[in-house]
């Protein structure tokens, strides 16, 4: 029950990763918050490239991702129209997202999953300990986030 419950976490982390960092890049949405069928192509095309999708896992992905979304979307609108007590249906939902995806993928691509749900759950942990501000990604002990000097071009 443990293991299921980090899955569903990893899960929605990895979604709402892969939409931020398509997010990123350039949105043509003008301030706007994407549609539910752009998030969902986003995190398919985002899943396709990492995991190496066929064209038919791909349409069966964005398929199921969508459902997902909207799933959730509605969830969270009914806890903010105050109905209490969702909790056990987001979960459930999450859990059926999480199979749907397992028995599309060959096993190859369940290991790759898995690992990438880890690395999520990795830095999602980082942020949460860091005070929800992502890390530097920089190990160097001298760095100082603060100077903006450029670095040394000598």
């Amino acid at each position: 029950m443990k293991t299921t419950k980090m899955i569903f976490a990893l899960l929605v982390c990895f979604i709402s990763f892969a939409g931020q960092s398509f997010a990123q890049q350039g949105s043509n949405n003008q301030g706007q918050s994407a549609t539910p069928e752009q998030k969902a192509q986003r995190a398919t095309a985002h899943l396709q490239k990492k995991l190496g999708l066929s064209q038919d896992q791909a349409s069966q992905m964005y398929n199921i991702t969508l459902a997902h979304i909207n799933k959730m979307q509605g969830l969270k609108s009914q806890k903010a129209s105050g109905q209490k007590g969702l909790g056990d249906d987001v979960k459930q939902e999450r859990a059926n997202y999480d199979n749907a995806i397992g028995s599309l993928l060959t096993p190859a691509q369940q290991q790759t999953w898995t690992q990438l749900k880890a690395e999520q759950q990795a830095k999602h942990d980082a942020r949460k300990q860091n005070g929800g501000k992502p890390s530097t990604g920089n190990s160097d002990p001298n760095y100082d986030p603060t100077d903006y000097s450029g670095g040394n071009h000598n």
